[in-house]
């Protein structure tokens, strides 16, 4: 980093929900929630947004009623490891 602070004396995190160019008026269903493929996909963007290999914390941004939690869970365990 330019400014002489190490990565590891950071800590860094994303928030998922909301898909890349989701509008009020453009609601697919892959534009926004927290299914698997989104959960996945979100994580890919935001980590090639921010240049980094990994981020520290993700927060849910809201809930998604569309989606059952366990597979919302289970996303979030894929990407752990």
């Amino acid at each position: 980093m330019a400014t002489g602070v190490k990565r590891e004396d950071l800590v860094i995190s994303t928030k998922i929900f909301w898909g890349p160019g989701h509008t009020d008026h453009e609601r697919g269903f892959n534009s926004l929630g927290l299914s698997r493929k989104h959960v996945i996909e979100g994580m890919t963007a935001s980590l090639k947004r921010l240049d980094l290999k990994y981020v520290d914390i993700v927060f849910c941004h809201r809930f998604d009623h569309e989606t059952p939690l366990e597979e919302t869970c289970r996303a979030f365990d894929w990407v752990i490891k």
